[in-house]
């Protein structure tokens, strides 16, 4: 979760979203999840907020 809060959606936050899915029992939703769609939610978390962080960046310097 760490490797989201800054807005680069490069190789350093989805290695590091990787190595957590493996590492991490606790971030499964329930018995029948696996480690394919947990890592699906961490790179759809990274680009929802890299995408609307670049959004709302952009926007606030167009209003200034």
């Amino acid at each position: 979760m760490a490797a989201a809060m800054f807005m680069n959606s490069n190789s350093l936050p989805i290695a590091l979203m990787q190595s957590l899915v493996v590492s991490v029992p606790d971030l499964a939703w329930g018995s029948t999840d696996n480690k394919d769609a947990m890592l699906g939610r961490a790179l759809t978390y990274l680009t929802v907020y890299s995408t609307l962080g670049m959004v709302v960046r952009e926007n606030q310097h167009i209003l200034q």
